[in-house]
């Protein structure tokens, strides 16, 4: 958005709900910094690593540690402070969510912008658009030429609109219903050979979704490896496994901060089936290795999920 305000002539921001913003901590790497790397390339990795410590820290605040959350609060309205004087515009952009409900955002120029004039800010709701502008719900017309519509994603649709069938033909929206589930967010029970990246509650809210796809891509690595030492066979969590793991997952959430508001992380009945409740490394402990007592596996002569159920597949455990 800051980008933006210094091409266009006029930026209008419709805020729905104030976000909450941390500094962003970047800068430039300078020329002793550079040689320091050069001489001692072990430092960029220590570097790397105290980065990934401070985010898994952060993911533990989102859940477990509540005194950390207020800490983050703090350095979030410390930072709106020192770059909004006016106080009115100070109270429209404060949130009122607890810090880490909604997607945190890091930025150092988000809130200049809106202080120097460049961007407008409107809370009113959005009532509709039209060939003009946009018409906001107090019925005022603001002009547009141009529409960024920043919303409407369905992040708790995973995988939709594709059908994906099972053992017996189920498909995985009846299995699902209105919460997407998977054991590990991988695997699904009564759907062979069906492996899940980025699937239901692997998504992060403080570090990198990259390193959980890490995790995941060698766990499924070993599985198939499985399947290739022996064609035919086929692979599935057990029902009961699943469930285990989804209960204490559910009530994991439940002390989350992410319960406390409705945001594109829950559904419309509240459940929470996009996010990981702490840090990525436990996450990589958990899948580390497949566990055989985790799964049912099954020799298939003959797979054929349409038709009559007693003709869809002949097994032999």
């Amino acid at each position: 958005m800051p980008r933006i305000a210094h091409e266009a002539q006029r930026v209008t921001l419709y805020q729905r709900t104030a976000p909450w913003i941390l500094p962003k901590w970047d800068s430039r790497y300078g020329r002793l910094h550079q040689q320091l790397i050069k001489v001692l390339p072990l430092w960029l990795r220590l570097e790397r690593f105290a980065v990934w410590l401070i985010f898994e820290v952060l993911a533990v605040t989102l859940v477990d540690a509540k005194p950390l959350s207020r800490i983050l609060g703090a350095v979030a309205r410390y930072h709106l402070h020192r770059q909004v004087a006016d106080p009115m515009l100070r109270r429209q952009l404060t949130p009122s969510d607890a810090p880490g409900c909604k997607r945190v955002l890091f930025s150092n120029d988000y809130y200049p912008a809106i202080a120097n004039g460049e961007v407008s800010l409107v809370t009113n709701a959005v009532a509709k658009l039209c060939d003009k502008g946009v018409v906001t719900d107090d019925g005022v017309l603001h002009r547009a030429d141009v529409v960024i519509y920043g919303t409407g994603f369905r992040a708790t649709d995973f995988l939709a609109p594709m059908r994906v069938r099972g053992w017996g033909g189920v498909t995985l929206d009846e299995v699902w219903g209105t919460q997407a589930h998977a054991y590990l967010g991988i695997t699904v029970p009564m759907f062979p050979n069906l492996f899940l990246l980025y699937g239901p509650n692997t998504n992060v809210g403080s570090g990198s979704i990259i390193y959980m796809i890490e995790s995941q891509v060698r766990y499924v690595g070993a599985l198939i490896k499985i399947l290739a030492s022996d064609p035919g066979r086929t692979v599935d969590v057990r029902p009961d496994i699943e469930q285990s793991y989804n209960t204490r997952l559910s009530r994991r959430l439940r002390r989350s901060v992410w319960a406390l508001c409705a945001s594109w992380y829950t559904t419309s009945s509240g459940a929470i089936p996009t996010n990981w409740p702490g840090p990525t490394f436990a996450y990589r402990i958990l899948t580390r290795k497949p566990r055989s007592h985790d799964y049912l596996f099954r020799h298939v002569e003959r797979l054929q999920l349409d038709g009559p159920s007693e003709n869809r597949a002949r097994l032999r455990r």
